[in-house]
């Protein structure tokens, strides 16, 4: 019996295809290792549900923030949490973070919303929620979360979330009308940013937060 042969026609045309992949994703591959760890990755927020759903800008992006202590290292400063990133960038065989880091005793971060907000919403990214290669595993156990008001001074700090035994990379936190704080500046403490058997490191990459303004 005469055995079919394959079409040569088909055999060129997916050999073609073939290498057109191939040449694509070689420029692709190309293009990202030539960007570095300079380059700047679009931000990405999160969506509010609706029909159709809207982009929603932190409150949080780009204010002022200041720390209670020297970051882990100069470009680990408190403005990383605050700057609409919570990823790094892979370069070269290397991690290059883009976070707040401390390993100070006391550590906490406050963020100067500008005026006092009704808040809705927070979203923190840990360093187990970043954005990476391979992850990292510095994800915040025990951290409080404070209110405060732009009429009550920075002395008077009212507590908005307290968790403890936490295991998850992103913590949301949604408030209604009757239950939102209102506050201009807030205050994350971490009171314990070890998981068992890691070293007591605070590493936190970004902090969203929403709400509504109010006099």
């Amino acid at each position: 019996m005469r055995k079919t042969q394959p079409n040569k026609a088909i055999i060129i045309m997916v050999g073609i295809l073939g290498g057109i992949f191939f040449l694509l994703l070689l420029s692709t591959v190309v293009s990202v290792a030539k960007a570095g760890p300079s380059s700047s990755a679009p931000r990405i927020y999160m969506t509010l549900t609706g029909t159709p759903p809207k982009p929603w800008t932190s409150l949080a992006l780009n204010k002022p923030v200041k720390s209670s202590a020297p970051s882990c290292k100069p470009e680990e400063g408190p403005e990383k949490a605050v700057n609409g990133t919570w990823y790094g960038t892979f370069w070269n065989g290397n991690w290059y973070g883009d976070n707040w880091c401390s390993n100070a005793e006391t550590k906490w971060i406050q963020i100067d919303l500008g005026q006092n907000y009704s808040i809705t919403r927070i979203v923190i990214y840990h360093a187990g929620g970043a954005i990476s290669p391979s992850g990292d595993p510095y994800t915040t156990r025990d951290y409080s979360i404070y209110g405060i008001k732009a009429t009550t001074g920075l002395s008077q700090l009212k507590t908005i979330v307290s968790v403890t035994n936490n295991t998850q990379g992103t913590n949301s936190f949604f408030f209604t009308p009757s239950t939102a704080p209102i506050a201009r500046h807030i205050r994350i403490t971490v009171r314990n940013g070890a998981q068992p058997g890691q070293e007591n490191i605070a590493r936190i990459y970004d902090v969203l937060i929403d709400g509504t303004p109010v006099p």
